[in-house]
């Protein structure tokens, strides 16, 4: 038999339908308007509309609100994370949910939150978290400071997240108690986990907002920001190392380091580095956990830990019974664990 006969036939034009390709002359099938949809696309628009079943409140900011739901799907508890219009198109390059949403997908760590979807309807846009069953360390500070090693554990697991966050190439800019979540585990330690990256940006969004002309305002919590973020100079890992170190510090003592009677004296504070050291508060600290913490608030970035990497490596340089001792200096020293 020749081989052509075992080819198959082309179909010829006037064989294909009018939908099986499109030429500069022939424009593909026009969809249907949503009148005349048929039921098993209407059912799945009804699907993903009503999946989240809202059950009350849990949080709420200047730019959003938190809520408690169900995801009906798959039957489990989440957290919708739902922006107010307002505040996104009064000051959307500041409060860009996609923008929330593309650091943290990004971010694979059991100490920073999971996001499981971005959506909007009729109300707005908003984010599905995962839900943390616990309370926030601001809730905890209420119930009194930590001791040493508790706050050690809890460094320790701060640290790790913003490694991981800081090494994707996002700063948080928000660090702070009420965004990290205490969760009990079986084994009876705490997890801690971050939480709200609604202020997170990289250096390139981050270049463009010190860069633009626009009315600034400052955007953090005052307790916790970094002189440079007073300034309007370069924001990056180190601000987080040094909010970080301003909450441990709070978290040890029950005193937030920087503070004062109105806004303007706690800038201040920070601007001039008016702190009493910690050591002199707590003098039965570990060796080495004050000198640690104090590098953190350190008013020079660059007299800082460069990265949450080298800061844990130190930290972990530190015996959990007995830490060694540790001497500042610049830069940061690299410690050996001891015995």
């Amino acid at each position: 038999m020749p081989i052509e006969n075992l080819l198959p036939v082309p179909s010829s034009p006037e064989h294909l339908s009018r939908d099986h390709f499109a030429s500069p002359t022939q424009a593909p099938v026009e969809p249907k308007p949503p009148e005349q949809w048929d039921r098993a696309i209407l059912t799945a628009i009804s699907e993903v509309t009503n999946r989240y079943q809202i059950e009350s409140k849990i949080g709420s900011g200047a730019s959003a609100e938190i809520y408690r739901a169900i995801d009906t799907r798959i039957k489990r508890f989440v957290a919708i994370k739902r922006y107010n219009k307002e505040t996104l198109e009064s000051s959307p390059a500041e409060s860009d949910y996609l923008s929330e949403f593309d650091a943290i997908s990004k971010i694979a760590h059991p100490n920073v939150v999971c996001a499981y979807d971005v959506d909007d309807d009729d109300e707005g846009p908003f984010i599905v978290f995962e839900h943390l069953e616990g309370i926030n360390l601001e809730q905890k500070l209420s119930q009194g400071p930590m001791e040493a090693n508790e706050a050690r554990h809890f460094l320790v697991q701060a640290l790790e997240a913003l490694t991981a966050i800081h090494e994707q190439g996002f700063s948080h800019l928000d660090i702070k108690p009420a965004n990290f979540m205490e969760t009990p585990t079986l084994r009876g330690f705490s997890h801690y986990t971050l939480i709200d990256f609604g202020r997170a940006c990289d250096a390139s969004r981050e270049q463009k907002r010190r860069e633009s002309k626009e009315q600034k305002t400052l955007r953090g919590s005052l307790y916790y920001m970094a002189p440079e973020q007073f300034n309007n100079e370069a924001q990056d890992q180190r601000t987080d190392l040094y909010a970080l170190g301003a909450m441990t510090y709070e978290l040890l003592t029950g005193i937030k380091p920087f503070d004062g009677e109105n806004p303007v004296q706690v800038m201040a504070a920070h601007l001039t580095n008016r702190v009493t050291p910690i050591g002199e508060l707590l003098p039965d600290l570990p060796p080495g956990m004050a000198p640690l913490i104090m590098s953190l608030i350190t008013r020079a970035p660059e007299a800082r830990p460069q990265s949450a990497r080298e800061a844990l490596r130190c930290l972990l340089s530190l015996s959990s019974i007995q830490f060694a001792p540790l001497k500042l200096a610049s830069p940061f020293p690299h410690l050996v664990k001891t015995a």
